[in-house]
């Protein structure tokens, strides 16, 4: 049985209550650490120290068709990111949507406390009523377990 580990933190969205929204055509993140080095812990496979993390960057996923939507309620492909601390980094997260009557609209929410781990995949709920927009944590878990861990693109 051969595992795998990976030295940088999976983050997914789920499409959470939305009224009014036809699709949803982009996720950015922004405020992520831009580089870092990391070290293997050699007495724990799945240990990893990032050292040396600084920079701002933002990462984007975008389809003017809208974003693939599965069965689930997964909103597109998981960002591969930087393990870090949120609390330190205020990472804003905005969402580009088609409401129902064709208009356009942009949202924003920033992401204050928790962190990414190493080899975690963190996951979000997407909500929108009355026009404001709410992230909601829901899970944290490795990416060994659970029912559905594909890290496809």
């Amino acid at each position: 049985d051969i595992r795998f580990y990976h030295p940088l933190t999976a983050v997914r969205f789920i499409k959470g209550s939305m009224d009014h929204i036809g699709k949803i055509t982009g996720i950015t993140l922004s405020g992520l650490y831009k580089y870092g080095q990391t070290t293997q812990t050699p007495t724990s496979a799945a240990s990893f120290t990032w050292t040396g993390c600084y920079g701002d960057i933002s990462s984007s996923q975008t389809n003017a068709s809208g974003l693939e939507l599965t069965s689930t309620g997964l909103i597109g492909s998981p960002f591969l990111l930087i393990p870090q601390t949120l609390s330190a980094k205020n990472v804003k997260v905005t969402v580009n949507v088609v409401l129902d009557d064709a208009s356009e609209r942009v949202f924003d929410a920033t992401i204050t406390t928790g962190s990414w781990e190493s080899g975690k995949i963190s996951e979000y709920a997407l909500s929108v009523d009355d026009m404001t927009m709410r992230i909601s944590p829901i899970t944290l878990e490795d990416w060994q377990s659970g029912s559905d861990n594909t890290m496809s693109w």
